[in-house]
């Protein structure tokens, strides 16, 4: 995590008067659908210094540093307590002091999910956050240096150079659903850590450490930092948004009246944000994405990062992280990201009290956020490669002077009692001549190999026609004649019997061009051509006419040498003569020039190409 130095390397003790909070100040008192149905059915701590990167070195190779994971577990050991409020911010500055040890601090929670004094508060006579006591029973109140703290409690700062992560429990994994978990690491002295993974039993389990992908921080204001690891490896597309939204300060407070919050919080399922109207119903200015799966990604635990949408192929800004296994969600949402630090802020922030419409009853927003390196913290991919059975996973973490610490997890292999729905692959803008059917296939995955139904429904008012194989996904599309421009059909995978998800239906909208014909020839006319004679396609002319044959009256001609617009116009009949004084920027040579026509937006195929050779050099 960040931390605070001096430049000799050490932590800086400095005095931190003022920061506390009184109870007083915040008035505290004591599956037989069709696509066409399901169609119709879907419209109706006071950072002080910043690193570039977490584990960035902060002192000299190999010197012991302060321990503040050991401190944090030392305090809690001699009966020291910490009463605080998860919305206070002081509290937050508090155990942003002790970085990663802040997940063992003897923290106890004095607020109810109103914010109002809990009974433990009100037994223990709290009316100040922070409040510390130590044995014996003396208190202090306001945020405290570490220093502090150690003289009261009479536990010394440990020191080390030895890395730690938190303890991973025993895992199960069920068969096609494969899982991801957290490492959580720290190194005293700021070294960057490298996390592998080895299982006993590769035939029941693999174990695999993601490597290389960006993390997320997100800042909530109070409450304190959430850090995903993005899936940049498996869903680019999603996580490209969160990178251009970030980079852009898109959910930055300072960017935002009103504040972007979190507009949706469910306690045991999702908290919800990103939205700048607050409503659920806004986005960003940068538009929809289509969805991206991948069966390596599903909601099959707590911390999930993944996009919400209002219908297929509608993701934008707004994002929800998971709370326990949310597997009807499956193939219905993206997934970007996994909540690597930050499980009490999450927890925190699912208990506050919302109103009817979910929505919490005092703003819970975000600060910033912000894309960084993080060379502390890893994931391993747990998969399931045969049958049911078990297996060790040995799980080590090892810092740059060669330090490390390993923990044996105990994972289980069992069968998956949730059925997930297919998905279809990314299908690209088709293309097809005038008068011309065209007929493309279907892909699509289901984690358990299930049969499949694919369908398809029009949409828009070209009336074209369209036929498709529902077993094996073939669809034919056949345009009105003489039409050209764009059509669109709206096709779709569901399982051939129901899948345990909310939404059965994959889709995507196919946007199909229908293009004029080719234009039939281009020549360089006669008076244009300087060479030895007018039809052998020599000329030093700065000014050059060509004549395109083979055209639709209303369309836009285009010249192009190579893949460069040299000159256009606009058809008045089926041949058109185009002048241009652009071939001589392309310098001397040969050139291959071709010709396209574009009607209703949509342009054609190239026309059979010419070489026309510019001389312009004088003997």
């Amino acid at each position: 995590m960040l931390r605070e130095r001096s430049l000799g390397g050490h932590l800086r003790f400095e005095p931190l008067e003022g920061r506390l909070m009184m109870a007083a100040d915040l008035g505290f008192s004591s599956n037989d659908q069709s696509l066409l149905d399901y169609q119709q059915a879907t419209q109706s701590a006071s950072q002080q210094s910043a690193l570039a990167a977490e584990g960035e070195a902060l002192v000299a190779e190999g010197e012991d540093a302060p321990d503040l994971v050991a401190f944090a577990k030392a305090l809690a050991a001699a009966n020291v307590k910490f009463y605080g409020a998860f919305w206070c911010p002081h509290c937050r500055d508090q155990k942003a002091l002790f970085e990663d040890g802040k997940n063992y601090l003897p923290y106890i929670e004095v607020s109810n999910p109103d914010r109002t004094l809990n009974q433990t508060g009100i037994d223990n006579n709290i009316s100040t956050f922070p409040t510390w006591e130590f044995p014996g029973g003396q208190r202090v109140t306001g945020t405290q240096t570490l220093e502090t703290l150690s003289q009261l409690s009479g536990v010394a700062i440990p020191t080390s150079s030895n890395p730690s992560f938190v303890t991973i429990p025993d895992t199960t994994v069920a068969i096609g659903s494969p899982m991801h978990i957290v490492v959580d690491a720290y190194d005293p002295n700021g070294n960057p850590l490298t996390i592998t993974a080895t299982s006993s039993n590769p035939s029941v389990v693999s174990a695999t450490v993601s490597q290389s992908n960006p993390s997320l921080k997100v800042d909530v204001h109070n409450f304190g930092e959430m850090v995903f690891q993005l899936f940049e490896d498996k869903a680019p597309r999603a996580v490209g948004r969160v990178e251009d939204l970030v980079s852009s300060g898109f959910y930055d407070a300072a960017n935002n009246d009103p504040d972007i919050g979190f507009h949706r919080v469910i306690n045991n399922f999702v908290i919800q944000f990103g939205d700048p109207t607050g409503t659920g119903g806004g986005g960003s200015s940068l538009g929809d994405f289509d969805d991206q799966y991948n069966t390596d990604l599903q909601h099959n635990r707590t911390g999930v990062l993944s996009y919400a949408k209002s219908s297929d192929d509608t993701n934008d800004s707004q994002m929800f992280v998971t709370e326990g296994a949310q597997r009807s969600l499956d193939f219905n949402h993206s997934i970007v990201g996994q909540l690597m630090e930050g499980e009490a802020v999450r927890q925190a922030i699912s208990n506050v009290t919302t109103d009817a419409n979910d929505k919490p009853t005092t703003a819970v927003v975000i600060d910033s956020m912000s894309i960084f390196d993080d060379q502390e913290n890893g994931l391993v991919l747990l998969k399931a490669t045969g049958g049911t059975g078990t297996a060790d996973v040995t799980v080590t973490v090892t810092d740059s002077e060669g330090n490390s610490v390993s923990q044996v997890v105990k994972v289980t292999v069992v069968a998956d009692t949730s059925n997930s729905a297919p998905f279809l692959a990314d299908i690209s803008t088709l293309s097809t001549p005038v008068n011309t059917p065209i007929t493309f296939n279907l892909q699509s995955t289901d984690v358990e190999g299930d049969a499949v139904f694919y369908d398809a429904a029009k949409s828009g008012n070209v009336d074209y026609t369209f036929d498709i194989n529902n077993d094996t996904g073939a669809v034919t599309v056949t345009p009105p004649t003489g039409f050209t421009g764009a059509m669109q059909v709206l096709v779709g995978v569901r399982g051939a019997t129901a899948a345990d998800t909310v939404d059965q239906f994959d889709t995507q909208l196919v946007t199909i061009n229908v293009t004029s014909g080719a234009p039939t020839g281009i020549d360089l006319l006669a008076n244009s051509d300087t060479g030895i004679s007018n039809s052998d396609n020599i000329t030093n002319a700065s000014t050059l006419q060509f004549q395109v044959t083979g055209v639709q009256s209303g369309a836009l001609v285009k010249i192009k040498a190579g893949g460069t617009v040299i000159g256009q116009a606009t058809a008045s009949s089926s041949t058109v003569t185009i002048p241009t004084t652009n071939l001589a920027a392309l310098g001397d040579g040969t050139h291959t020039i071709t010709a396209t026509q574009t009607v209703s937006n949509v342009e054609s195929a190239a026309s059979p190409s010419i070489s026309v050779t510019l001389d312009t050099t004088v003997p």
